[in-house]
């Protein structure tokens, strides 16, 4: 069973200048055995600020480069699953509970 320490699924989310949108992103994931990973790409508003005071973990890079970005944050992730996820993005109910019994799924591959 996964624990606070080892997350079941590390949602990586690559920001910039995301302060209008992450709140209600952040807002909408269920939290239980989630780790939710937020990756600045130099940001010059609050989102850094929201990302910290929501319980995520935030990494810094210099550069706004999306591909760096989700890279970074799938190398810095402990969870079993990753789900990547843009901030203007609103998980409906349920949804983590559907993509770990996707994966779960004997012969199960994901990606997009």
């Amino acid at each position: 069973m996964a624990t606070k320490q080892d997350p079941e699924i590390s949602i990586v989310i690559p920001v910039a200048n995301e302060a209008v949108a992450l709140p209600q992103c952040l807002q909408r994931i269920e939290r239980g055995t989630t780790e939710i990973v937020v990756v600045d790409g130099g940001s010059e508003d609050e989102t850094r600020l929201i990302a910290e005071a929501a319980g995520c973990r935030v990494i810094s890079l210099a550069e706004r480069h999306r591909a760096r970005q989700m890279n970074v944050g799938a190398a810095q992730a402990r969870g079993r699953i990753l789900l990547f996820l843009h901030a203007d993005t609103w998980l409906p109910p349920g949804a983590l509970e559907l993509v770990r019994c996707a994966i779960d799924e004997r012969g199960a591959l994901g990606g997009g």
